[in-house]
């Protein structure tokens, strides 16, 4: 990358990344010859944990091109312009046919995921403990089984991020960094 395609600050003509830094960190940064890599593409995830009788809703994913045969929680990528908890409502819709309200999804933990298959992953996780209406598999052609776990039964096959999150949980921590591969 040159520097001419670095974002520049209007106001200190610096790359955007270090606009924030005083003058003599910035003339020290400068002259070590740090290189400026280019930013990593992140996204934004949700994923729900549905609970019931000390267990949690997982399906079964196929048909999808994309870890088949995996157990994983209710959730998705965030469409672009849409809010986390508007991403959590819109994903429990579409999954598992239930149209929550805001105030039935609780913030329990978010997972950063670095460089994973060179994007980062932010992944917020939300606890439903009530729902109106039924859970259906509504999209068989992308999960081919929906079943209920405990924490000390998960399958085998499962996403390992929902799987840690779930570890997590359990212990009330809020932040988690994972790294390394999806599975």
């Amino acid at each position: 990358m040159t520097k001419q395609q670095i974002p520049k600050t209007a106001s200190l003509g610096r790359p955007a990344g270090l606009a924030s830094l005083s003058p003599s960190c910035y003339n020290k940064i400068k002259k070590s010859k740090v290189v400026m890599l280019p930013q990593t593409e992140s996204y934004l995830a949700c994923a729900l944990i549905f609970r019931k009788d000390g267990k949690f809703l997982l399906l079964k994913r196929s048909g999808t091109g994309f870890m088949d045969g995996y157990w994983a929680l209710v959730g998705g990528k965030c469409d672009k312009g849409e809010s986390i908890t508007e991403s959590a409502l819109r994903e429990s819709c579409e999954e598992v046919g239930v149209q929550l309200r805001a105030d039935q999804v609780t913030f329990a933990h978010v997972m950063h995921r670095p460089d994973v298959d060179k994007h980062d992953w932010i992944i917020f996780y939300f606890v439903v403990d009530a729902w109106e209406g039924e859970l259906i598999n509504n999209e068989p052609k992308k999960h081919s089984e929906m079943a209920w776990f405990a924490l000390d039964t998960l399958p085998e096959m499962m996403v390992v991020s929902h799987r840690k999150a779930l570890e997590y949980i359990a212990h009330n921590s809020l932040f988690s960094e994972l790294n390394g591969k999806i599975i």
